[in-house]
C-alpha cells in the first residue's frame, strides 16, 4: 500500500558474485489493499432543549485513508443498534456533517466510506445517541358539535371549540390560550390537556371572537401563536316588555324595554287572542303596533315577542284583558 503510485526495481547476484545493475519494471501501479477509517466524531453544532432534548443538532465526522484517499461516505439515523448507510455525505477537507431530524426516541449516527481504490468500511456508528426535536408542536380547531346550538344569521346559541394539539417527537408540555375580537392576541390561560386536546365553550359577545394559542413541547420548543376562525356567540335570551293603550277595539301595543347586547333585537311579533279571534302582525321592526279587533270581551293575551339576530327569543304578555264590545 502507498499513497503514490509505485514500481518494483532489482538486481540479481550469481553464485560467482556477479551482480546485475539495478532493473526497473517499466510500469508503475497505484495499490491500495487498506479499507479507510474515521478519525474522530464530534458535535458540530448544536441547540440545547429541556428535559435532556435538543432543538437542533449536528454531528462531525473526520475521515482518513492513508493511501488512495477517501472518495465518499454515506450515512443514516437509528434508534436502534445500526442501520444501512443510504444518504450521501458532502465531504470537505475529509470530514462531513450530518444534521439530525427529529425523532421521538433517542437515535444516534452510522456511516460507512469508500477510497478511490474502491475499498468500503464496515459500517461504524456514534456511540452517544441524542434526543432530537427540531420542531414545533402545532394545533387544530374544530367545532365541538356535542355543546353547540347553531342559530341564525352566523351566530351561534352555544358553542364549543375543541382544541387538538400535536408533536410527533418529544410531545405537548403546556399550551396557554386567549379569546380575542380582534386579529390574534398573546396566550396567557392554561389549558387542561386530556388526550392532547381541550375544549372551550365560548361566551357570549357583541362582536365574533376566536381563540388563540401557543404551544411548548417537551424540547422546549415553542410554536407560534395560532388561532382559529372567528364565531358570533349569543348565548343569552333578549328581554322586552310592553304596555297596553285601549280606544274601544283599538288597542295599541308598545315596547317600553327591549334590549339584547350581543347579537342585538332583529324584529317583534305583536299577537293577541280571545275565545272567538287571533291575530298576528308578524315579524316587524316597529316598537309599537296598532290593531282593531273584532270582537270585545276578555282577551286570553295580548302578547309581544322579541327576536334577536341569533335567533333566541322572549316574550311579554298581558292576559285576561277586557275590551269594550
Amino acid at each position: 500500500n502507498n499513497g503514490s503510485a509505485q514500481k518494483i526495481c532489482w538486481n540479481v547476484t550469481d553464485n560467482a558474485g556477479n551482480t546485475s545493475g539495478t532493473t526497473c519494471d517499466g510500469t508503475t501501479y497505484k495499490v491500495d489493499g487498506a479499507a479507510p477509517s474515521h478519525t474522530g466524531v464530534t458535535v458540530a453544532s448544536s441547540t440545547a432543549g429541556s428535559n435532556g432534548w435538543y432543538k437542533a443538532l449536528s454531528k462531525k465526522v473526520t475521515l482518513s485513508d492513508g493511501h488512495s484517499g477517501v472518495a465518499s461516505a454515506k450515512y443514516c439515523f437509528t434508534t436502534g443498534s445500526s442501520c444501512t448507510p443510504g444518504t450521501a455525505a458532502a465531504i470537505s477537507s475529509n470530514a462531513f456533517t450530518a444534521t439530525f431530524g427529529g425523532n421521538a426516541s433517542a437515535q444516534k449516527l452510522c456511516w460507512n466510506i469508500t477510497d478511490n481504490a474502491g475499498n468500503t468500511s464496515g459500517t461504524a456508528c456514534d456511540g452517544t445517541t441524542y434526543k432530537v426535536d427540531t420542531e414545533s408542536p402545532r394545533i387544530g380547531y374544530a367545532i365541538n358539535w356535542s355543546t353547540t346550538t347553531t342559530g341564525v344569521n352566523g351566530w351561534y346559541k352555544a358553542l364549543g371549540i375543541k382544541s387538538s394539539v400535536a408533536d410527533n417527537h418529544s410531545g405537548i408540555s403546556s399550551v396557554k390560550y386567549c379569546i380575542t375580537t380582534g386579529s390574534t392576541c398573546t396566550p396567557g390561560t392554561t389549558a387542561t390537556l386530556s388526550s392532547n386536546a381541550f375544549i372551550l365553550n365560548l361566551e357570549s359577545n357583541a362582536s365574533a371572537q376566536k381563540i388563540c394559542s401557543q404551544m411548548t413541547d417537551n424540547a422546549g420548543n415553542t410554536s407560534s401563536v395560532q388561532c382559529s376562525e372567528a364565531y358570533k356567540v349569543d348565548k343569552v335570551d333578549p328581554t322586552v316588555s310592553m304596555s297596553l293603550k285601549m280606544n274601544g277595539r283599538t288597542i295599541t301595543m308598545t315596547v317600553t324595554s327591549a334590549t339584547d347586547a350581543h347579537s342585538k333585537i332583529a324584529g317583534y311579533e305583536y299577537t293577541f287572542k280571545s275565545a272567538d279571534y287571533t291575530g298576528s302582525s308578524g315579524w316587524i321592526t316597529s316598537q309599537n303596533y296598532t290593531t282593531t279587533v273584532q270582537y270585545g270581551g276578555t282577551y286570553d293575551y295580548f302578547c309581544v315577542t322579541v327576536k334577536d339576530n341569533a335567533g333566541r327569543t322572549s316574550q311579554n304578555c298581558k292576559r285576561g284583558v277586557e275590551v269594550a264590545g
